[in-house]
């Protein structure tokens, strides 16, 4: 039987119990939100979650559902973050440790999975999915005694399970030829000759410790409501492969006197969008880092880091580069309006609305400076100029603008 992390558990409903918002505006956008979802407008759907998130931060279900919509998407990063969300709010979630299992499966971080999994079996002892998985996470991470556990228990529930039975098989032979090895492995110790004596490790020179740094903490935080554009500034042109930059590429001017290459700002964030257009943005910002230090006049190099900060959920990260992109460059509007999108975030609305005012200024245009504009200005409580910064989104073709001011009473 192949599992979906895609699947979509009925009960996880039920297990929401009293965890419903007491705010009319969230009710009514988390509705929303479900109404889009039904039509397959997906983005749309997750405006209307974040709208109901920023009205009411415990709404527990506009994080599960939201989380949903991202599985659609495939996001698994920020579906993750949804659902431990969920279970901090509701840790009597069932299903939402069940989907957050299959999520770090997804991710390949098994010992999470694992934990994940245990929680749902400690609220259900008879999930028999819970017990495969958790057998298959063990699996995967060379534990073989508690997979074997887990696919016998997973047997008593269910004696028909093939693929349990199978695997169950794999492991045991697994458990023998581990056992079988560490039997063979008994090397003699080699005998200390009377006469020879065993260099003695001097107490008050102790073994150095092997440092293996603090445990980054995890960032929690929620979607924009509208997503910032991240259009690059370089478009990549896929049928033209962009000249590879060898690193110990050399020009001989003289047979001892060699003088190595210095590729341009452009050419170093064209590689780093290469990186960012294939999802890989550790490696995309190492090239942007390196634009950035190799010429630290260039707004482009810093702004392309903040923009892979943001994917990397480095929001402070984030913030200082939009911030020197800016201060090299005053008009700067990508700048500005991502900068404002992560102010959002952090639920600084003040600083938020300065950026989107001077970025709407610099781009009378923008459709998104307006747009999360308003988001900002209604969740400071300022309801009017939300509606007013709304109406200037919907006159430029903005949808969701348009909806929120019709559900609101509002024209434009």
């Amino acid at each position: 039987m192949k599992l979906s992390i895609f699947t979509i558990f009925i009960m996880a409903f039920l297990s929401f119990g009293k965890l419903y918002s007491q705010d009319k505006d969230a009710v009514m956008f988390y509705n929303s939100g479900l109404e889009s979802e039904k039509t397959n407008d997906y983005q749309e759907a997750i405006s209307y979650f974040n709208l109901a998130i920023g009205i009411d931060a415990k709404y527990a279900k506009a994080y599960f559902s939201r989380g949903n919509i991202y599985l659609k998407l495939k996001n698994l990063g920020m579906a993750k973050n949804d659902f431990l969300k969920t279970v901090q709010l509701n840790p009597k979630n069932e299903a939402a440790y069940m989907i957050l299992g299959k999520v770090n499966i997804e991710l390949k971080d098994y010992s999470s999975a694992i934990e994940s999994f245990t929680k749902a079996i400690e609220l259900n002892t008879s999930n028999t999915e819970a017990y495969y998985l958790r057998g298959s996470s063990y699996q995967e991470n060379n534990d073989f005694k508690n997979a074997e556990y887990d696919y016998q228990k997973t047997l008593e529930l269910i004696p028909g399970y093939a693929d349990a039975s199978e695997k169950l098989e794999k492991v045991k032979s697994e458990n023998v030829s581990d056992l079988s090895q560490e039997q063979t492995k008994q090397e003699p110790v080699a005998e200390v000759k009377n006469e020879e004596t065993v260099p003695e490790i001097k107490k008050e020179e102790p073994i150095a410790e092997v440092k293996t740094g603090e445990q980054p903490t995890e960032n929690k935080f929620d979607v924009p409501s509208k997503e910032v554009k991240k259009e690059p500034t370089q478009e990549v042109k896929k049928e033209e492969p962009i000249t590879e930059i060898k690193k110990e590429e050399t020009v001989k001017y003289e047979e001892t006197n060699q003088q190595v290459i210095k590729p341009s700002a452009d050419e170093i964030i064209a590689k780093g969008l290469v990186y960012y257009e294939n999802k890989n943005f550790p490696g995309a910002l190492a090239e942007f880092k390196t634009a950035a230090e190799l010429y630290p006049e260039s707004a482009e190099a810093h702004y392309q880091s903040g923009r892979a900060y943001i994917e990397l959920n480095d929001y402070s990260g984030a913030v200082s580069e939009f911030t020197k992109a800016i201060e090299l460059n005053g008009n700067f509007e990508k700048a500005l309006i991502n900068r404002g999108y992560i102010y959002n975030e952090m639920k600084e609305y003040s600083n938020a609305i300065r950026d989107f005012q001077k970025g709407v200024e610099i781009n009378p245009n923008s459709i998104n400076g307006f747009y999360n504009m308003g988001i900002a200005y209604f969740n400071s409580g300022n309801k009017e100029k939300a509606a007013e910064s709304f109406g200037s989104a919907a006159r430029l073709g903005d949808s969701d603008a348009q909806e929120w001011l019709k559900a609101n009473g509002y024209s434009w």
